[in-house]
This record gives structure tokens, C-alpha cells and sequence, in this order.
């Protein structure tokens, strides 16, 4: 039974600042678009059906995709337009790639867009209190509250994992082809939806007498 059974082991999001977490060499913590904050570990098993310990650093993959994986293993018919890839050519080793490009938003302004090495953010700044723990394992606070930049910013993720050199200066075409790929993304979105599937419609405000 444990051979055909998928198991999958994954986090929602990285560890809070409120609890002193140390995601390192990540920079930043859950709530934030930091890598602290939205990359997070995954691990699939099947041993009757799946090879087993492999992995892979490199491709994109995002918790959209369990609900594909499970679809296909099933048998189950999907729409053609989910966002979400299965996971199994990926698992088996028929390819070492899966995402070409992944969104987060919090909204039309704040997002970022990652593909390959590139991550590009806008408008995603975080202040927080910072805490640390002492040996004598009292809380304490740090001098200096916690920020992510408010301003744009682009990573080579590849070589600076922890985002410190922004390089949206100096590489503006590969800023220039992320906001393309959001611009297209975010043309897609069909805003808030109703509990029936139904986009919101928006109220009228009735004029003061």
C-alpha cells in the first residue's frame, strides 16, 4: 500500500519572523516576497511509481501543481487552461525542467515575477520588528526593524541566492522582458470573484441629498 501511495510533504510558505526563524541564506521571512518568504522545500513519494532519491534545485515548481499530479496519476480529465503543470515528467526524469516562468501578487501593483536565474519585484517593500533569541534563551528585540525594499528590484538568483545586489540598472532588457511576461499574466487575471465564480460588479455610491 505505501508503494502506491503519493506522499507528499511540502510548506505553505518560509519561517516567520515572529518565531525567529533563520531562513538563511534567504533573505526575508513568511508574508514577504523575499525567497525567505515564497521558497520553500517539497518532497514527492511513490516508490511503486516514482523513482526515489532525486533532486532537483533548478525547476520551477509551485504547490499548483499537487492538484495535476494527482489528476494524471488518477486517470482524471483536466481543463486544458490550469495554471498548475503535473509533476510527474519532472519526478520520472523525463525532464529536468517544468515552469518557464512562475507570478506571486498581492494585488495589480505589488508582484514578482521569476524565470530562470531572473527574479523581478514591484512595489513589494515589508517593515518589521526583528526579535532574536539570547543565551539565555530570552526574546529580545534588534536594534534595527526588518525591511525589503519597496523599489524594484532584479536578482541573478543564481549567483546572489540572498538578493543582495539589485541589478535592474544595469540589466534593464531582462526587467523589460519580467514586466512583459506580468503585463501578459496580469491581462489574464479576471479580479475578485464572487463565492459563485462571478466577477464582482461594483457598487454604486447613491448621491447625498
Amino acid at each position: 500500500q505505501r508503494r502506491n501511495t503519493l506522499v507528499i510533504f511540502v510548506s505553505d510558505n518560509g519561517g516567520t519572523i515572529n518565531t525567529y526563524s533563520n531562513n538563511a541564506p534567504l533573505n526575508g521571512w513568511k508574508y514577504m516576497f523575499g525567497e525567505g518568504g515564497i521558497r520553500i522545500p517539497m518532497l514527492v513519494s511513490m516508490p511503486g511509481a516514482l523513482p526515489e532519491n532525486r533532486v532537483n534545485k533548478t525547476a520551477l515548481v509551485s504547490t499548483m501543481d499537487i492538484f495535476p499530479t494527482v489528476a494524471e496519476l488518477t486517470g482524471t480529465r483536466l481543463p486544458s487552461n490550469l495554471d498548475g503543470l503535473s509533476l510527474l515528467p519532472l519526478l520520472r526524469g523525463e525532464r529536468e525542467t517544468h515552469h518557464d516562468w512562475l507570478a506571486w501578487a498581492q494585488n495589480r501593483d505589488q508582484w514578482v515575477i521569476r524565470k530562470g536565474k531572473w527574479k523581478l519585484t514591484n512595489k513589494v517593500g515589508w517593515t518589521h520588528r526583528d526579535f532574536a533569541l539570547a543565551p539565555n534563551g530570552d526574546v529580545i528585540p534588534v536594534a534595527e526593524d526588518y525591511s525589503y525594499p519597496e523599489e524594484p528590484q532584479l536578482f541573478d538568483l543564481e549567483s546572489d541566492i540572498g538578493e543582495a545586489t539589485n541589478l535592474i540598472k544595469q540589466r534593464p532588457e531582462i526587467a523589460a522582458e519580467l514586466r512583459a511576461i506580468h503585463k501578459g499574466w496580469n491581462q489574464e487575471m479576471p479580479g475578485p470573484l464572487t463565492s459563485k465564480g462571478e466577477p464582482k460588479k461594483k457598487r454604486k455610491r447613491k448621491a447625498r441629498k
